[in-house]
């Protein structure tokens, strides 16, 4: 993620609304919204926004926006060969959102990972993940 965040290349997200921190995270050129769900019903703004915004040689296309990623990666390269395409996937969930994966690391975990690269005005959301975890506390007594 380092090399992507000081690359002089075009660097392009597609994702929610709840992932805008990437866009100061990796330096982000142009931030292309989703709707968190159904994201495929909005597939042809879209793509009508990222071909407005030109389609050029080593532009990198950063994707979390489920199915319609691998659609749009499709289309994109059909257009311009000479692109980046990386689908992340849900990889930044856990840090700007939460963890919408068993196997995803914890908050903790992501912020050692990405600790070169946060951007200065994140806030860890201390309240959510006091209450998460005062959840597991009391579902395990429960059980």
């Amino acid at each position: 993620y380092k090399l992507i965040k000081y690359s002089k290349r075009n660097k392009i997200f597609v994702g929610p609304k709840k992932l805008r921190p990437v866009v100061e995270m990796l330096n982000i050129d142009k931030f292309v919204e989703v709707p968190i769900i159904d994201a495929f019903s909005s597939y042809d703004s879209v793509l009508k926004d990222l071909i407005d915004y030109e389609v050029k040689n080593d532009n990198i296309y950063i994707f979390c926006c489920s199915m319609m990623s691998c659609v749009l990666c499709s289309d994109l390269k059909e257009i311009n060969k000479n692109i980046t395409l990386l689908d992340i996937g849900s990889g930044f969930d856990p840090i700007f959102s939460e963890k919408t994966r068993p196997k995803q690391p914890t908050i903790e975990k992501c912020l050692e990972y990405y600790k070169d690269i946060i951007p200065s005005s994140f806030k860890v959301k201390k309240t959510k993940s006091a209450v998460g975890k005062l959840n597991k506390s009391l579902s395990k007594l429960m059980n």
